[in-house]
């Protein structure tokens, strides 16, 4: 009978700190509390509308250049298409910007030498249909 007891208390325990750990880092071990500017997370709601997070992508002055990659989740059939992200004008903060992992991520990189605000416009494709875009902001701070 305490054998029993014993395991499952241990069980409830090793449960218990499982779902804080998931709750506090989320899935694949990152943090979720403040969403990380360089990893923001794309989805699609009700199959047609583009989301970001964060939104703004605020980078703070002395972080120095800093690959960005948009993320679409695990498994998703959404895609990047091959213009998936343009940033607005011509511009030589944010460059070499080109699809990865099969098109389930984006990535660009911000040199981030000076500070201002960028309008970009991230696309996706639900199969061969892209989706309507969204015009979010990348802020480098001064």
């Amino acid at each position: 009978m305490r054998t029993r007891t014993l395991i499952a208390a241990l069980s409830t325990l090793l449960l218990a700190s499982c779902a804080h750990h998931y709750q506090h880092h989320g899935p694949g071990g990152r943090y979720a509390a403040v969403p990380n500017p360089a990893y923001p997370q794309v989805s699609v709601v009700g199959g047609r509308h583009v989301v970001v997070s964060p939104e703004p992508l605020v980078f703070l002055r002395g972080g120095g250049e800093v690959v960005i990659t948009w993320q679409l989740p695990r498994g998703s059939t959404y895609r990047f298409p091959e213009n998936g992200i343009v940033v607005e004008g011509k511009q030589d903060e944010i460059v070499r910007c080109g699809v990865r992992s099969e098109g389930l991520e984006f990535s660009c990189l911000n040199r981030h030498t000076r500070a201002g605000k960028y309008k970009y416009t991230i696309r996706v494709l639900d199969g061969s249909r892209p989706l309507e875009p969204l015009d979010p902001t990348i802020y480098n701070d001064d």
